[in-house]
């Protein structure tokens, strides 16, 4: 159709990598535009990396980078546009910047500045989060490969050992389910949940408070933040003690089971 040959020719088009850095040299922003033959236009919106979104039904693609993050405070940056593509060797060009403040901003740099530091530290206990969560799905995942593993096994339901672990995988979803929901409320979930006592929201109300002005934080502003970091620190430790002693002893378990991928591949050899 017209539809899928307009998207065959975008994704054949070919793309500039935009690198920002910051005054001391380090790498704050980077992601991909689509370019055409001709003169181009590709905007930088002044904002740094942000986090990677929430796991989700459907796998997330970063290819062209990070969502964006904080809006970074006036100051040098050095921006870099590398043209790579099959067809033509890699063009380089970069541009030193100057960012200033909006002049009918009343906020001092000293006051956006201390904004951008409250910002980057939600940003650390947001990719902190994404991770936790991350983590719980890639555990989920493993536990039901295990499992396929041991149903796939003769007489399985026989067997006290994998009867033993298949109830403990049981458990440990169960138990995985509980951890994500003071994270996050699941994303199956239906109808109306309350969600303010979860590690998640309680971040993105720091976020809310913290991001709705250039100022310093106020006092709101971070007594939420602390509230966030406390929130983000339980959920933590929670999820790392279940890793290091349930989820270790369940790994440990499947290995003295036997219990591998590919241990069902031989080598064959002819006889005669």
């Amino acid at each position: 159709s017209a539809l899928e040959e307009e998207e065959d020719d975008e994704a054949s088009d070919p793309k500039v990598t935009v690198t920002v850095r910051d005054a001391s040299g380090d790498v704050i922003r980077t992601y991909r535009e689509a370019v055409h033959q001709g003169i181009n236009r590709i905007t930088w919106d002044m904002r740094r990396d942000g986090a990677r979104a929430m796991p989700g039904p459907e796998e997330q693609d970063y290819e062209d980078g990070l969502p964006a993050g904080p809006e970074v405070p006036p100051g040098s940056y050095s921006i870099t546009l590398a043209l790579d593509h099959p067809d033509s060797q890699a063009t380089v060009a970069s541009v030193d910047v100057q960012t200033v403040a909006d002049p009918r901003s009343p906020y001092s740099l000293a006051e956006i500045k201390q904004n951008y530091a409250m910002q980057l530290e939600l940003l650390r206990l947001e990719k902190a989060l994404v991770s936790a969560v991350e983590g719980i799905v890639r555990a989920r995942r493993d536990i039901g490969t295990i499992t396929t593993l041991i149903e796939a096994r003769p007489a399985a339901d026989e067997d006290a050992t994998l009867m033993a672990l298949t109830e403990q995988a049981d458990e440990l979803n169960e138990s995985l389910d509980e951890l994500e929901k003071r994270f996050r409320t699941p994303p199956e979930t239906k109808g109306v949940s309350y969600n303010y006592n979860k590690a998640v929201n309680r971040l993105e109300l720091a976020q809310g408070y913290v991001g709705s002005t250039y100022g310093a934080p106020s006092a709101a502003a971070k007594t939420y933040v602390q509230i966030a970091r406390n929130s983000v620190d339980e959920t933590l430790s929670a999820l790392n003690d279940f890793i290091s002693r349930d989820l270790e002893d369940f790994r440990k378990a499947v290995a003295q089971a036997g219990i591998v991928l590919l241990s069902g591949v031989q080598a064959v050899e002819l006889t005669d």
